[in-house]
């Protein structure tokens, strides 16, 4: 019976923010098992729109953020675990990530969200084993 618990034991390292031990259920997120859609835009006047289409989605979801900021920040508890939205909204606003998913868009001729997911697997790939 101890060979068959010592099998089910993994050892996670945390944030090094938190500190101790921790015994509890951990669910493992496979970043392969979430589906992005994936279609080619056929007609050349589509990429104009989707580059649009995909500006106005940046906009909503900062929108969206600064919402959930505000409701959460009303539950009180301070404004540490706020930050982490304040990350997301930078993501959104930032040049180079917006840019290269436009260029990913029009060079490529697929839609927003592959566009975006290339960028991301771009970023990922740079920062090597920390992004994956």
């Amino acid at each position: 019976m101890v060979d068959e618990e010592l099998k089910k034991t993994f050892v996670i390292k945390g944030n090094w923010r938190f500190t101790g031990i921790v015994i509890g259920k951990a669910y493992l997120f496979d970043r392969f098992d979430a589906q992005t859609p994936f279609y080619k835009l056929g007609d050349p006047e589509l990429i104009g729109e989707e580059v649009q289409r995909f500006q106005k989605a940046l906009r909503e979801s900062e929108r969206q953020l600064l919402d959930l900021k505000s409701k959460l920040s009303d539950l009180g508890g301070g404004m540490d675990p706020l930050y982490i939205i304040d990350v997301h909204i930078m993501i959104l606003k930032d040049r180079k990530f917006v840019e290269q998913t436009i260029q990913n868009i029009r060079e490529m001729s697929v839609n927003a969200e592959w566009a975006v997911r290339m960028t991301v697997d771009k970023y990922r790939d740079i920062f090597g084993p920390y992004g994956g």
